[in-house]
């Protein structure tokens, strides 16, 4: 603001020094035909510092309005972050990813666009002042004319805001549905890709992109109108001052000194005064976007809905519900079960029997109704559909922990993945790629099942996790499972025949509720149901 003054004030004394070189040097130089060195020196000293101490009042302006702009821009983001942390696994599910992550881009520098000309635009404030003044006392005609300017252009820049303030809404609310299209577009491109759906997801952006387009040219229309208006409006008026300005020459009201110094003040004012509208343009979009970032953070973080740490406990459920939006019955409906801590548990089930939404409740990432406790260090989740960041597999594996190689090898040995790990150019070392994509689907599996036993909970919980594996495989990472698991809970969400036997205790979900429970043998022999399935599943396994 300091150095926006500056420049203000030397903008104005700017003008009286135009005045005093025409009138002390140039119209000397016509009029008697010389001028003295005095006068020239004098002249071009007093436009030299002021130019000088102007730009040092333009470098001051720029350098720390950036610094606010992007000081300001990162403190929106920031909050952002902090409340996306703040809030539970489950909220963040109910999210979409692009969403969330146009509130930290697009919003947070939307927000702070007009923060750069902020400090210029407050600054002709002080340049309007005083050169209003300086304008009527050099001449009260022309003075008159150039200061009735001034709400001529206030006007104009009114005008413009309240027209296009819906519109810039409009337009941020767009990109911010493209963001998340696009985001989740790149999600699923493999199974864009793989489905022949290229052309579809193409229309689909399409649409969202041209809504956006429209919203732009709409708001584009009337910014050229405004351009045009401000454009108009000084020219219109530097013809006008010149013109009468002349006349007030021819009459000896004024010299011709006074009147260039005039001039040259009123066409400095010109960009002065479209800063003030290039700030008031710039309005609506940051207050679409803090609008955005306002209604985000306003959501105050919602109270975790994840099961209750109790020493001594393996599982333990009463009175669980767990109703999705737009369903009219629960999908998981569980008056009691319980597991006892160091126990394995199989969970069997139809699809759609709840199974996953059960890893879900243990893992906290969906909210529900009733009681559930679980070993006091927690529940290591592993999901069918595994995550691998594209970085090292020590760091995948450990996510920030640390723990020794001897733990890590003995992990990796458990889930069966130190042979291949070792056969990897740079072992523990190796770049994954993004999502893991130089690995197949059995590795990431494992990989994620070494994460979930470094991560040192007391129960750990497989969704199929094993689905990519092959029989063989899948019977030595469970048979390490069961004998080295030491005293942790183990849950098994399954649905090979094979592996379910391996596990004393099974537990059968049907429509969201407990069947039965029991060995897999007393199952196969009193639920008929249960028999069915498992026939089903070794029909499938024999037709593969």
């Amino acid at each position: 603001m300091a150095g926006a003054s500056t420049y203000a004030i030397c903008t104005v004394l700017s003008a009286v020094a135009i005045r005093h070189v025409i009138d002390n040097a140039i119209a000397p130089r016509f009029d008697d035909g010389d001028v003295g060195v005095g006068a020239v020196t004098a002249s071009m000293v007093l436009l030299t510092a002021i130019g000088l101490t102007r730009a040092v009042g333009v470098v001051v302006r720029r350098t720390f309005a950036g610094v606010t702009e992007w000081r300001s821009a990162g403190s929106f983001a920031t909050s952002v972050v902090r409340r996306i942390c703040e809030q539970p696994a489950w909220w963040l599910r109910s999210r979409s990813t692009g969403d969330v992550i146009s509130r930290m881009t697009v919003d947070a520098e939307a927000a702070v666009s007009m923060l750069a000309p902020l400090p210029f635009a407050s600054s002709v404030i002080v340049l309007l002042v005083f050169a209003s003044i300086g304008m009527m006392l050099t001449d009260l005609v022309l003075g008159s004319i150039g200061v009735l300017v001034i709400p001529l252009l206030a006007w104009v820049n009114l005008m413009y805001q309240r027209k296009v303030d819906s519109l810039f809404a409009e337009a941020q609310d767009h990109l911010g549905n493209l963001s998340s299209a696009v985001h989740e577009s790149f999600e699923a491109v493999t199974v864009v890709k793989a489905f022949g759906a290229e052309e579809r997801e193409a229309r689909r952006l399409s649409a969202v992109a041209e809504r956006l387009r429209d919203a732009r040219m709409e708001t584009v229309r009337h910014r050229s109108m405004f351009e045009a208006l401000l454009d108009l409006v000084p020219s219109g008026a530097i013809v006008l001052l010149l013109f009468v300005g002349s006349l007030r020459v021819g009459d000896g009201a004024m010299t011709v000194g006074e009147l260039g110094g005039f001039v040259y003040l009123f066409t400095l004012l010109s960009l002065p005064l479209r800063i003030i509208g290039y700030a008031l343009s710039e309005l609506p979009h940051s207050r679409a976007g803090l609008a955005h970032i306002d209604a985000f953070l306003a959501d105050q973080p919602f109270e975790p809905m994840k099961p209750k740490p109790c020493g001594g406990v393996g599982v333990e459920i009463s009175g669980l519900r767990v109703t999705h939006p737009g369903q009219d019955g629960p999908t998981l409906d569980i008056e009691n079960l319980n597991v006892a801590a160091g126990a394995r548990l199989a969970v069997v089930g139809e699809t759609g029997s709840g199974k996953s939404t059960l890893v879900a409740v243990l893992a906290g990432i969906v909210q529900f109704e009733g009681d559930v406790r679980v070993g006091a260090r927690g529940v290591a989740p592993v999901f069918q559909e595994t995550f691998l960041f594209g970085t090292s597999l020590r760091e995948n594996l450990l996510f920030g922990l640390t723990r020794n190689p001897t733990e890590i090898r003995a992990a990796l040995d458990i889930a069966g993945a130190s042979e291949f790990v070792d056969q990897l150019a740079d072992g523990i070392e190796t770049i994954v790629g993004e999502r893991g994509v130089g690995l197949s689907g059995g590795q990431r599996q494992r990989l994620a099942l070494a994460r979930a036993l470094l991560a040192g909970r007391d129960v750990l919980v497989l969704d199929d996790t094993t689905s990519a594996l092959d029989p063989e495989t899948e019977t030595l990472v469970m048979s390490n499972l069961l004998s080295q698991l030491g005293g942790s809970t183990l849950i098994v969400i399954a649905s090979r025949p094979s592996t379910v036997a391996m596990i004393d205790d099974v537990v059968f979900l049907a429509a969201g509720r407990v069947v039965d429970r029991g060995s897999h043998d007393e199952l196969l022999t009193r639920c008929a149901r249960y028999a069915e399935l498992m026939e089903s599943y070794e029909s499938d396994r024999r037709a593969g």
